[in-house]
């Protein structure tokens, strides 16, 4: 199965805040039947996000949960059309959202390669100012796709 769909993308994504963003997204997730509880998967979510932002910088967060609520690796993706306080390591608003599902049996391996392939494409400038310039749903879904090939 696939990490990301185009129904995981959410663009634009409707959101205020960091926990509407997230919820958002982990309604996607549930939609999709990636996650067998929303309700479990936000508690993982929100547990991490209590411990270390991950509000990466650049506009860019990439929230993680490792949960028993996880049924398969999934990533589902938000543009916000508005400014989020993500409390970013740069300190700058989060306009594009990562969110990282893993089975918790999955923890380790799976999760730290969809992790350091993400930070690793976002360290590129050229790679974060394309992100943020795309204009739809479906360049969002290809790109990440792209990004993320090979995992």
């Amino acid at each position: 199965m696939e990490l990301i769909t185009r129904e995981l993308v959410a663009f634009p994504m409707e959101a205020q805040t960091k926990m509407e963003a997230l919820s958002l997204l982990s309604d996607a997730l549930w939609r999709e039947k990636r996650i067998s509880s929303k309700e479990l998967f936000m508690e993982d979510v929100l547990k991490r996000e209590k411990e270390f932002t991950t509000g990466f910088g650049g506009g860019f967060a990439i929230p993680h949960g490792k949960s028993d609520a996880v049924l398969t690796p999934s990533i589902a993706v938000g543009r916000s059309s508005h400014p989020l306080d993500w409390d970013a390591m740069d300190e700058k608003p989060v306009f594009l959202v990562f969110l990282l599902a893993v089975p918790e049996a999955h923890a380790g391996d799976t999760h730290l390669r969809i992790l350091a392939k993400l930070a690793e494409n976002l360290m590129d400038d050229e790679i974060r100012e394309e992100l943020l310039a795309l204009e739809s749903s479906e360049a969002l879904y290809h790109y990440t796709s792209r990004i993320l090939g090979g995992i």
